[in-house]
């Protein structure tokens, strides 16, 4: 009999949902149920995100997060249709329940209307009561704010007695809060009613391809908003202490790996203000401001933290002009680096629907339908570099075309992208070693060019680096089917394989002149190194090339951190063993000989490094994640 017993004492206290007992293997499991505002939102739906799609991301992976809201529902109808049914069929002892609803509490039809101090309340006290019926913990949310702001730019109360009905029912039944209407209605009034546009579903026409006729949206939340909404979620919880918040992964700026976020701030210190990343008196519109932001906008993607943005949004709004044109640029140098500074306005203009961004895209993209050639199609380098295409030239201008292609709906010139990419190998690739030389002389007039080949006598890794990365941005935009993304994916597979063979063994990082490693005077060099592992880190993580270059890639970013970066007392990250620049011809005359590389001047935190180990740092992060 009292084996029996015993037998029975066991079988109870290991099922799941029973005397508080979870499986040791099975995650913390977060129920939300709600609104739009909250729900997961179809790729279609873009920009559009419910909060709730963005929470996850805060959690590690011993926490998982069933966002089961539905857009228009409210607390009467999602139990009516069912849902909160499915719901508690699936809780279990110790999980979490997340409750947002009021938005379409507020309708007037029947299906969804309540009322906030009787059939809101009992149907808020189904969901609490429901949730630790089962072991569960729920955990209470007043919805977030509409953007209603009145002709003296005060955000009005939309949402009436509900949020103070959900704070009463908190605090009667001891239930946690996450007051997110107090929240982002103490956000959006910091930010007055234009910046705040930028939290919500506001996009210009074109910006996204099902939503051609542009979206002005004041309830529902974009990208950035709901990431946000998240985060305070994620603060309250902490500021709350409740035992969920210890399953919380420590912010990407917290985190010591960043080293993406340590950089960032390292260059804003070292440079507050960006218009003069060279040392400049005022801004210029040139490639290394476009490498260097690019690289910011893309941390504040990742983080969400304003600062970022806003450092970036200071360069454009003084560059460009209400009216599109920018005074420090001018079309007719035909010089294609002065395209790569438009990249960031693509997402600045998605962000804010500021139509200057937009102007200044369609002048950059003038410049490109005149901008000479060679006899079969190929972009010159310059206007001043004549018959000429430099490995430079590839990323200043083709990922800038395809993305311009896609935005602004312009498919033929996607074809053209991919002819850029495809003669750049086709006159520049070395059959023996797969590498690519640094430029080609259509004229071979040049003294540097090979009198049969017009190619220059070198491969230079920065060189090689531009073109890597070109490669890999171009895949973002290029389509699954159309006719030429082959042929660019052999390109990238083919320059993988090239430049991983001539991979430091030691290092792990890429010599100046990639093939004469052990030769007097050649060096380990930074920017080369930081483009390699971006690209290569990049296509392995969005499954361009093969798996197994993700070795190559770790190799590479290790012996980037012990090799070129250093903190120092200021706690600034510093790039060192950067080569300061190099190029072929001009004034005074560069020869391309092995002599020349290897004896340009070396310097630290230039920006050709900098931005580049940002974007490897970012890349890096992401396949850890």
């Amino acid at each position: 009999m009292k084996q029996l017993l015993l037998i029975i004492i066991l079988a109870l206290i290991f099922v799941p949902g029973i005397s508080g007992f979870q499986p040791q293997n099975r995650p913390v499991h977060i129920f939300m149920v709600g609104d739009s505002t909250m729900a997961d939102k179809d790729p279609k739906a873009e920009p559009e995100r419910g909060w709730g799609q963005a929470l996850q991301a805060l959690f590690d992976d011993t926490v998982k997060v069933s966002n089961h809201a539905v857009n228009g529902r409210s607390s009467k109808s999602f139990i009516d249709e069912g849902r909160w049914e499915i719901v508690l069929s699936s809780l279990q002892s110790g999980d979490y329940v997340i409750i947002q609803f009021g938005h379409n509490d507020q309708k007037p039809d029947e299906a969804r209307h309540t009322d906030p101090p009787t059939t809101y309340k009992r149907n808020l006290m189904k969901y609490v009561m429901g949730a630790r019926a089962k072991g569960a913990f729920p955990i209470l949310c007043t919805s977030i704010v509409r953007r209603k702001f009145d002709e003296k730019g005060v955000l009005a109360d939309t949402h009436g007695e509900y949020p103070d009905v959900v704070r009463g029912i908190a605090k009667e039944q001891n239930v946690p809060l996450l007051d997110l209407q107090l929240k982002t209605m103490h956000l959006l009034s910091e930010l007055g009613s234009e910046k705040s546009k930028s939290l919500y579903l506001y996009a210009p026409p074109g910006a996204y391809p099902d939503r051609p006729g542009g979206v002005e949206d004041d309830t529902h939340l974009n990208f950035e908003g709901a990431a946000a909404v998240a985060r305070m979620a994620a603060e309250e919880m902490k500021a709350l202490k409740l035992p969920l918040a210890d399953h919380l992964k420590p912010s990407l700026s917290q985190t010591a790996q960043a080293w993406s976020v340590r950089m960032a701030e390292s260059l804003m210190k070292r440079q507050p203000e960006p218009g003069m990343i060279k040392g400049f008196a005022a801004p210029i519109w040139e490639y290394t401001q476009g490498l260097e932001l690019k690289a910011v906008l893309n941390v504040w993607e990742k983080t969400h933290e304003q600062r970022y943005l806003d450092y970036v949004t200071v360069y454009y709004n003084k560059s460009i002009k209400d009216d599109g044109s920018i005074p420090q640029y001018k079309l007719s140098d035909y010089n294609i680096d002065r395209i790569n500074p438009g990249k960031p306005l693509f997402r600045l203009y998605q962000i804010t629907g500021d139509e200057k961004y937009k102007k200044a895209l369609f002048l950059l993209r003038e410049q490109m339908k005149t901008h000479p050639r060679v006899s079969t199609g190929g972009f010159w380098h310059k206007n001043v570099y004549p018959h000429q295409m430099w490995l430079d030239g590839l990323y200043m201008a083709s990922p800038f075309l395809a993305q311009f292609a896609v935005t602004f709906k312009e498919p033929a010139l996607l074809d053209d992208v991919a002819n850029q990419i495809i003669l750049m190998e086709r006159y520049a690739r070395d059959e023996k070693t797969g590498l690519l030389y640094h430029g080609w002389d259509e004229s071979r007039g040049q003294r540097w060019a090979d009198p049969v080949t017009g190619r220059s006598p070198n491969f230079w890794g920065r060189g090689m680096g531009w073109y890597a990365m070109a490669l890999v941005d171009v895949l973002d935009f290029l389509p699954a089917d159309h006719p030429k993304r082959a042929d660019v994916s052999a390109i990238l597979r083919r320059l993988a394989d090239a430049v991983t063979r001539v991979q430091d063994q030691k290092t792990g990082v890429w010599y100046q002149v990639l093939d004469q490693a052990g030769r007097a005077d050649n060096y380990t060099e930074a920017s080369a190194s930081c483009m390699f592992v971006y690209a290569l880190a990049k296509a392995v993580r969005h499954g361009y090339i093969d798996a197994r270059y993700r070795d190559n890639a770790d190799r590479g970013y290790a012996g980037i951190l012990k090799e070129f970066i250093e903190v120092d007392a200021s706690n600034l990250v510093n790039l060192n063993r950067v080569c300061a620049v190099a190029g072929l011809g001009g004034k005074p005359y560069r020869d391309g000989s092995y002599d020349y590389y290897v004896h340009t001047d070396i310097v630290s935190n230039d920006p050709k490094g900098v931005g580049p180990f940002i974007l490897a740092s970012l890349e890096m992060e992401a396949m850890k994640r």
